[in-house]
């Protein structure tokens, strides 16, 4: 299971912390924050998903 954090272009840096540390407690084990305004770690993000993508394939 993969998490996503987005919009951290508007809010600050203690805010996405907080979420991350929500999802981890939450056993997610792979965490994304993303900007889809800025754009930041949203290349990451597409290449796990096309990763996961490709092995689902076979």
């Amino acid at each position: 299971m993969i998490g996503v954090i987005t919009k951290i272009d508007a809010v600050g840096a203690d805010d996405v912390e907080a979420a991350r540390n929500s999802l981890k407690n939450s056993g997610v084990g792979e965490i994304y924050a993303v900007s889809s305004l800025s754009g930041e770690g949203m290349e990451e993000l597409a290449e796990r998903v096309r990763r996961l993508r490709r092995r689902e394939a076979g």
